[in-house]
């Protein structure tokens, strides 16, 4: 049976020598195919293949005795090699700020023209300067959907963040880990949760493609014009002509909230981004491991090592903290081990 921890081996010490009997049979039972098909390997080096082969299949057996280990934060050691599980510190490996995107991009109410392109280009510019961005949804009052769309449509189109972070209010507790995802997830899982809105993020890309190509009117052909949605966003007030590739992201917000035509705005009824809501549009998609700083040092570096998405939340008794690259983690780990061998042999020279 599985554990519900984190661990190299999640299942049980009879499920390790199980599968450590199974690979070595297995093994066995290939060497001998490829013998009689090929002679190899030869009498002389049978032995050590077969030494060879029964040490990888003790991987299991290992991985379960290092777990072990870890949860005791044991030292294994020997007069040549000293592996101190509990001295790795993942606080030191986490160096990136905690950048928390402003309520709702920072812009109350509905969209007003000529200063939503500053709230949403300011909050990318601050947001790529980091690998994760925080949205704190509090107690579901301080993000609509509709922002979250364009905000994370900003990130795609920079290719930064590389993720985004919830945190909000549960069970009366605040600032609590709900997850992560990239903004390239969470940007299509919006647009497959409502038809309305994948269609005006279409239209947007299609008339931002058509303010870029024609420079808004300056490139245009004798005798041809703009289509009047394009011509909207040419010229005063909103001159996103003049704001390149990020014109996408501006015309989306407007297309949502501030100009909706005959389709009429989404932002008249805001699709507040709750609890709720968050489990319904990402439960599917969010990535939830966690790694409390509070446990020991050898158990944190156990449940690093058995994550399997780039990122790992750090978090404290649910609130989070900070976010690690595991990558990041598993060198410094390693540094560590390299250093302790070092010390090891300085000692006993």
């Amino acid at each position: 049976m599985a554990n519900s921890g984190k661990a190299l081996w999640s299942y049980s010490a009879p499920a390790a020598l199980g599968a450590a009997i199974a690979l070595f049979a297995v093994g066995v039972l290939v060497l001998v195919v490829v013998r009689r098909a090929s002679g190899w390997p030869s009498e002389a080096a049978i032995d050590w293949v077969v030494l060879i082969l029964l040490i990888i299949s003790l991987a299991p057996v290992g991985l379960k005795l290092l777990d072990f280990l870890a949860e005791r934060r044991a030292v294994l050691g020997s007069k040549w090699f000293n592996l101190d599980l509990s001295r790795m510190d993942l606080m030191r490996v986490s160096t990136a700020e905690t950048e928390v995107i402003p309520a709702n991009l920072g812009i109350t109410g509905a969209v007003v023209s000529d200063t939503a392109p500053m709230d949403i280009m300011e909050a990318l510019r601050k947001a790529s300067r980091q690998p994760f961005v925080v949205v704190d949804i509090g107690d579901g009052d301080d993000w609509w959907v509709t922002r979250l769309l364009a905000f994370s449509a900003g990130a795609v189109r920079r290719l930064a963040p590389e993720a985004i972070v919830f945190i909000g209010r549960r069970e009366n507790r605040p600032d609590q880990f709900l997850g992560w995802a990239t903004p390239a997830v969470v940007l299509e899982a919006i647009l497959q949760d409502r038809e309305e809105y994948r269609a005006r993020y279409e239209k947007a890309v299609v008339l931002a493609h058509h303010l870029a190509f024609f420079r808004g009117t300056e490139l245009l052909p004798p005798g041809v014009s703009l289509h009047p949605d394009v011509l909207r966003y040419t010229g005063p007030p909103h001159n996103y002509e003049e704001l390149g590739d990020a014109a996408l992201e501006q015309i989306v917000m407007d297309q949502l909230a501030g100009h909706g035509g005959a389709e009429g705005q989404l932002e008249a009824r805001p699709d507040r981004l709750t609890l709720a809501r968050l489990n319904t549009l990402f439960a599917a998609v969010l990535v939830t491991e966690s790694v409390d700083i509070t446990w020991t040092a050898a158990r944190q570096v156990a449940a690093v090592l058995a994550a399997r998405a780039p990122f790992v939340a750090l978090v404290r008794d649910g609130a989070f903290v900070s976010m690690i690259r595991c990558a990041d983690a598993e060198r410094a780990i390693l540094a560590q081990l390299v250093s302790q061998a070092r010390d090891r042999s300085d000692a006993r020279n």
